[in-house]
């Protein structure tokens, strides 16, 4: 792996760099989050792109040949067509993600040993696992009350934990924003680990932690959309052939069940929308389940929307606009902020 020495003995290495980009990317810290922007995850990146390319300039592979450079051109002509519409930050956003993606991706295919690469999804897994278990002695201890003000629908407190007034419920999202993207962020790692691992049979008991983590973390993080990621994780790595392993994971899951009066209430939520959507009417989903309605409704409106004559339909309206689509189709009043996604953008 690549290095560098002064005369001082301060030693750099290229994989550390990269290794602390990936944690930074799949962490989120409170206090350095502003406005869904990580700050401290934006500034290392910045840093650490021009310390790699000062330090390891003469050692690095072509990025040219990423073919998501045509990613990059593509919003920049969205924003060309849409030239008074588009917002500045976000184009500049935008694009200053993408190099970082590039950049880093890049290095990681082309520098980054596979062991390295499980070394780093292990860091990140051991992290989660962790904060939850401190957030869950926060609120053992009673640091966040199990109260909130009828017009308070989440109540957080630190290390990622939340009352729920929706389901009179503590629920956790360790080093993430919220309990859904904490959950997509322990599957993709975990998915990540076992596909990387899957032929080595020494690496048995770390696959049975992997697991046994994952299920807690999915439990605690009490998320439909995590419910429905690790039944797809499960179904993907477990078979006939694997019955001690979900065993186990069914043990623990009655363990939690029996001893800890755990609230399912994503289990009750999946079944709602299960049993009671409308195949001939999925706006029904929005008087079944009125959070998940915003995961599933914007991709109906933009569909529904859709003309393939519109020169928009092909290259958006521009950056930053997602929000001024989509939120009249969404609410009937005027709405702070939200952000309505990709596609309209």
């Amino acid at each position: 792996m690549p290095e560098v020495s002064y005369p001082h003995r301060i030693r750099i290495r290229l994989e550390y760099l990269v290794f602390l980009q990936v944690i930074l990317l799949a962490t989120v810290i409170n206090i350095t989050t502003v406005d869904g922007k990580n700050y401290l995850f934006i500034c290392y990146s910045f840093a650490a792109l021009l310390l790699i390319l000062f330090c390891f300039r003469h050692k690095l592979p072509n990025f040219l040949r990423n073919p998501l450079w045509l990613v990059f051109g593509y919003i920049i002509i969205s924003c060309l067509i849409n030239l008074y519409d588009f917002e500045l930050l976000s184009l500049i956003y935008s694009c200053a993600f993408l190099i970082f993606y590039i950049f880093f991706e890049t290095l990681f295919k082309r520098m980054i040993p596979v062991e390295g690469f499980k070394y780093v999804l292990s860091v990140i897994l051991l992290l989660y696992i962790c904060t939850l278990l401190i957030g869950q002695i926060y609120v053992a201890l009673g640091f966040l009350p199990a109260y909130a003000s009828p017009e308070i629908l989440n109540l957080h407190g630190k290390f990622g934990t939340l009352f729920s007034n929706d389901g009179q419920v503590f629920r956790y999202y360790s080093l993430s924003s919220e309990p859904s993207n904490a959950s997509f962020v322990v599957i993709a790692t975990g998915f990540c680990y076992l596909g990387l691992a899957q032929k080595e049979s020494r690496l048995k008991s770390k696959k049975m932690f992997l697991w046994v983590a994952l299920t807690y973390m999915i439990f605690f993080f009490d998320s439909g959309f995590g419910t429905i990621l690790m039944l797809i994780l499960v179904a993907k790595y477990l078979g006939k052939k694997n019955l001690i392993p979900i065993v186990i994971i069914g043990i623990l899951v009655l363990i939690v069940i029996t001893f800890s009066n755990l609230h399912l209430n994503a289990f009750e939520r999946i079944y709602n929308i299960i049993s009671g959507i409308k195949l001939d009417d999925l706006w029904s989903i929005q008087s079944l389940d009125y959070s998940a309605s915003f995961r599933v409704i914007p991709s109906l409106i933009y569909l529904r929307e859709a003309d393939v004559f519109d020169l928009n339909f092909y290259f958006g309206y521009g950056a930053g606009q997602a929000s001024s689509y989509i939120v009249p189709f969404l609410f009937k009043t005027e709405v702070a902020d939200f952000n309505g996604g990709f596609f309209p953008s």
